[in-house]
């Protein structure tokens, strides 16, 4: 797929337990800033937009954890591995898929994963 250039990492949520897969493939990983009115006035936050070529049986829903690189330590609920410790660690390079989108029309099938 053209622009991909990352690895990702994913945790599956299932309940309180993650479950991790390296992705093999190259994917597109791009930041964008939003800016949306509240209540209070304005609010920006850096969303993240993640393109990840299809691969059959290979599936990513709201809730999981994508991060660039390839990882290869476990979510286990203890520190230093507490889902909060690993975004602390990660900073920036580390999302919870907020949509997904399946893209299968013949011609560059993909997942469109968006998420903050």
């Amino acid at each position: 797929m053209r622009g991909c250039k990352d690895r990702i990492t994913v945790w599956r949520r299932d309940k309180n337990k993650f479950e991790r897969e390296n992705f093999p493939v190259l994917c597109k990983w791009r930041r964008k800033s939003e800016r949306r009115l509240d209540g209070a006035g304005s609010l920006t936050r850096d969303s993240v937009s993640i393109i990840i070529p299809y691969v059959p049986g290979f599936t990513v829903a709201p809730g999981d954890l994508i991060a660039i690189g390839s990882h290869d330590f476990e979510i286990t609920g203890n520190k230093p591995f507490r889902e909060s410790d690993i975004k602390v660690e990660l900073g920036s390079d580390i999302i919870t898929a907020q949509r997904v989108s399946y893209n299968l029309n013949g011609k560059g099938d993909h997942l469109r994963v968006e998420g903050v």
